[in-house]
């Protein structure tokens, strides 16, 4: 040991002789301040040299330059020593911060003054309580008195060749400084992680409240988002696991956080605009991005490729990622997807977040408080516009959701009204059936009434009272059926057509008079529409020309008849006329044939009139608008 002191203080006395290059000096034209230059180093290969070796016999070292110099690594444990030397520049002592490069397993550090050798230790491997400077980097304390040269020796540890570091130290930093920036950082960060945890918190209650999983989608997506800024501050080693250093090295080496954020971004996507369905091709490319992605997650887990280029592969991807959930939303958007809208809009500013964030950190375009927060910035807005969109997605479900009350009430009142015109057919087809039934029972009773009537009447043996009774009865039964089948005609509902109506008319005046022995002379139109009428408007047409034939076979004592039914201007026309004895008109008090077929004429809006001449026949002529009787 007192070889030690005594090379102390030889080299307190002589140490800046020994160095190649000169020492870095700490003043206050810079806040930020780079040895990379200033270092001199030496690989270890025995891996058992000590301090005291170190401090005895320093001919190893020499001069080195971080970026000339490519650090040389093999697969067992690997041991390199530096040491640099700093200069206070000011008049007072300065507590500053050395940070080295994060993935040195362990690093022992080493100030040397004229009294005493005082060691401090970090490197990822070390938990953070055990670090000399509490915090998820590798950093130490050094604090230099004034106006004074300090010499430091550092020894670095690393086990095997694969996501080896690339250099020894990153940065010196005044203390107080870097803490009023860290309070900063987490005072902002404390607030994005808020808004993080209340929207996740939100959407996941309305996950649970509708069952919709692009809202599980989205609250996976704000997870892991949340975790992307965790890991960027190291907040997730000093927060979440400070004393298992072992997931701080694994999570500094594979890409957990960005693919498993850029998976989610584009499941969300696909949820969100439903590209199975309205995208279909889209779908399957975003499948493919997400297989691609975990297949690098993979390749670099598995150290097939190094985790440097597992890191540059899912940077590319996510600029990608990115890039198809704009081209999504904007396809979306041209397509006419409402709330697409919301979601272009969201992942825009996203994008500009993250974009003014890689300028900076590459190239230093804007100033270090700028630079900080881009990207919390935009995806703060991403997270509203996102969130706008969802809302919006709920009210297009309430509207989907009314418009299916309202298509359920309207087939529920169809089904109604289909249920009534069922019953009013069946009501229709009993009461057809029952008409059948009288006809076929009822009917052929009174047909044989008459026919026997019809013999006994003309049987010479039967006195003439009896043979006028028998008439009568014959007469009775013939009147009978031709009502009943009148009846049955007008209650079939395939028979209420105007095609119909004018071809019952024609049977039954051609029947009606031929049984007269009357000539019958008539005209129809050549075409008739086979449009529905109602059938009372039916019943009561058919009645009126029935009433009309009785009254000229009672009266008239006519030889022949004119019938003539045409269509015009939209009205149905029957006229009448016979060459019977005919009657003045100034003196005729119209009895009740002509009184009835005027009031059915009056009931369904059609007119009646009547000519006729003394010795010189009679003329009927009724009209009724089509538009009155034709069933809507």
């Amino acid at each position: 040991m007192k070889n030690i002191f005594i090379y102390i203080i030889f080299l307190n006395l002589f140490s800046f002789k020994l160095f190649a290059s000169e020492p870095l000096l700490i003043s206050e034209k810079s806040t930020h301040f780079d040895i990379s230059n200033n270092i001199e180093k030496y690989k270890d290969i025995d891996q058992i040299i000590s301090l005291e070796k170190i401090l005895i016999d320093s001919t190893q070292f020499f001069a080195y330059n971080e970026d000339e110099n490519p650090l040389n690594f093999h697969k067992k444990k690997n041991v390199f020593w530096i040491r640099f030397a700093l200069k206070n520049g000011f008049v007072q002592d300065k507590e500053l911060l050395l940070f080295f490069n994060s993935r040195w397993e362990k690093i022992d550090f080493y100030e040397v003054s004229t009294k005493k050798v005082f060691h401090k230790q970090t490197g990822s491997l070390i938990p953070v309580s055990q670090k000399d400077f509490q915090s998820p980097y590798s950093a130490v304390n050094i604090l230099l008195k004034e106006g004074t040269e300090q010499i430091f020796y550092v020894r670095f540890e690393y086990t095997g060749s694969w996501a080896k570091p690339k250099y020894f130290t990153q940065d010196i930093i005044f203390k107080s400084e870097y803490l009023v920036d860290l309070a900063e950082i987490k005072i902002v960060q404390g607030m994005f992680f808020g808004i993080v945890l209340v929207m996740a918190l939100y959407n996941l209650f309305l996950f649970f409240s509708l069952r919709d999983k692009s809202y599980f989608y989205y609250v996976m997506l704000l997870i892991s988002m949340g975790l992307i800024f965790m890991a960027n501050y190291r907040f997730d080693f000093e927060y979440l696991w400070p004393e298992h250093p072992k997931l701080q090295i694994l999570f500094s080496k594979i890409p957990f956080n960005d693919v498993f954020c850029g998976f989610w971004i584009l499941v969300f996507t696909q949820s969100f605009l439903n590209t199975r369905i309205n995208f279909p091709k889209l779908h399957l490319f975003i499948n493919v991005l997400n297989l691609i992605s975990i297949l690098v997650l993979l390749s670099t887990l598995l150290h097939i490729i190094e985790s440097n280029t597992g890191w540059f592969l899912t940077s590319i991807l996510g600029i990608i990622f990115l890039s198809t959930a704009l081209f999504s939303g904007l396809i979306a958007f041209m397509k006419g997807f409402k709330t697409a809208k919301y979601f272009l809009t969201g992942i825009i500013f996203s994008s500009i977040g993250t974009i003014i964030f890689l300028i900076q950190d590459k190239f230093n375009v804007f100033p270090f408080d700028f630079k900080t927060y881009p990207m919390e910035l935009g995806n703060t807005i991403d997270m509203i516009f996102f969130s706008l969109a969802l809302a919006n997605k709920i009210n297009l479900l309430k509207e989907e959701n009314n418009k299916q009350k309202e298509l359920l009430i309207s087939e529920r009142l169809l089904q109604e009204q289909m249920r009534i015109v069922e019953k009013l057919e069946a009501q229709q087809y009993e009461r057809l059936r029952i008409a059948r039934d009288i006809h076929d029972d009822f009917g052929s009773g009174l047909s044989k009434i008459n026919f026997l009537s019809e013999k006994i009447a003309n049987d010479n043996v039967l006195e003439s009272t009896m043979s006028g009774n028998t008439k009568a009865i014959s007469e009775t039964a013939k009147k009978l059926l031709e009502n009943m089948r009148d009846l049955i005609w007008v209650l079939d509902p395939e028979n209420t057509t105007l095609e119909n109506l004018i071809a019952r008319v024609r049977e039954y005046s051609s029947d009606y008079l031929d049984d007269l022995s009357i000539e019958l002379k008539s005209s129809y139109p050549d075409e008739v529409s086979p449009v529905i009428i109602e059938k009372e408007s039916y019943r009561e047409i058919f009645m009126a020309v029935k009433e009309s034939l009785n009254n000229i076979a009672k009266h008239s004592k006519a030889l022949n008849v004119t019938m003539q039914v045409s269509i015009g201007n939209n009205d149905l026309i029957i006229s009448i006329q016979d060459n019977g004895k005919g009657f003045a008109i100034s003196n005729y008090k119209e009895g009740n044939g002509l009184k009835n077929i005027r009031h059915r004429m009056v009931k369904i809006g059609g007119q009646f009139t009547i000519k006729s001449e003394q010795n010189r026949g009679t003329k009927i002529c009724i009209l009724i608008p089509l538009s009155k009787i034709i069933k809507l």
